[in-house]
């Protein structure tokens, strides 16, 4: 006998379908997606006053205060709330379970595949006057992100600042350790260009896009001993070194896979970046020395 889908079979198929294209949060708002190169985003802007685990988030605003903004330009949120207070790249943070926090390195692999800074702004954002002010120079969204100009809350005294003009992204990376400020992904009404912006304040809010998968690269940081911490890994231009604790004078020093050594460095400070961009991809091996431990990581 000839097999046939039934219209049961058929619906539940299609909802199938739909449903693979979309996530929830904790608060029941669903989002939809977009694949771009890679990499699976969000497609608009989170809305989340909960954590995924149901813990409130402190530190989240609606623009100027108003609900009715949130429907189209969803929340902002300083960069400790976005984060649940993490300081590492690998955050979860306030995105929902199988998702987290893209780092600066992700924003720049979008950017990349985009075309270049110079020409990836006007790919992301929506088009048209919309949401977004005239000029809305470059303005294609071809890449289907919908960039949408949530602006940003600069602090109490200020308030909120530039609706429909500026679109601000936290990113999960601290500028070279800083802890006052983080990378966000800056989009502007009257150019085609992106940036991953410098010098944000912490305390800013800005809008949050979540990036599919378990954190930086897939995988978390690895804690190589009491007091050192080396990730993300595998790396991509880049190797943090962060040291939670004071232990004295720390060398690191980078070797290829025959132990021939490419590059080393004095640590006397919580964090340091190593610049791995100008490596092959291969296997390297780091070795840590301090006065507390001595010990040697594998770096793909």
């Amino acid at each position: 006998m000839k097999a046939t889908l039934s219209f049961f079979s058929i619906f539940l198929l299609a909802n199938l379908l739909v449903c693979a294209q979309t996530v929830t949060d904790f608060d029941g708002n669903v989002y939809n997606l977009v694949n771009i190169g890679t990499q699976t985003w969000m497609k608009e802007n989170l809305k989340a006053l909960h954590y995924s685990d149901g813990s409130a988030i402190s530190g989240v605003y609606a623009y100027g205060n108003e609900e009715s903004n949130v429907a189209a330009y969803g929340r902002l949120y300083n960069w400790n709330a976005a984060m649940k207070n993490s300081l590492l790249e690998t955050a979860q943070g306030a995105c929902p379970d199988g998702w987290h926090m893209p780092t600066v390195a992700e924003y720049d692999v979008l950017l990349n595949f985009l075309g270049g800074e110079s020409v990836a702004g006007g790919k992301l954002k929506e088009a048209g006057t919309d949401h977004w002010i005239s000029p809305n120079t470059g303005a294609t969204d071809e890449s289907g992100f919908t960039a949408l100009p949530g602006g940003f809350y600069f602090n109490s005294s200020v308030g909120f600042l530039k609706l429909g003009e500026y679109a601000k992204f936290w990113t999960s990376s601290q500028v070279n350790g800083s802890e006052t400020s983080a990378y966000n992904l800056y989009l502007r009404a009257d150019q085609a260009e992106a940036h991953n912006e410098t010098g944000n304040e912490k305390e800013l809010g800005a809008s949050v896009r979540c990036l599919q998968g378990q954190g930086a690269l897939g995988i978390a940081p690895q804690k190589t001993g009491s007091s050192i911490l080396v990730y993300p890994n595998p790396a991509n231009n880049y190797v943090n070194i962060s040291i939670l604790k004071n232990t004295g004078s720390v060398h690191a020093e980078l070797m290829d896979a025959s132990g021939k050594t490419i590059m080393g460095a004095n640590i006397d400070e919580t964090s340091s970046k190593i610049d791995l961009s100008g490596l092959k991809n291969g296997v390297y091996f780091l070795k840590i020395n301090s006065k507390e431990q001595s010990f040697t990581k594998k770096i793909v």
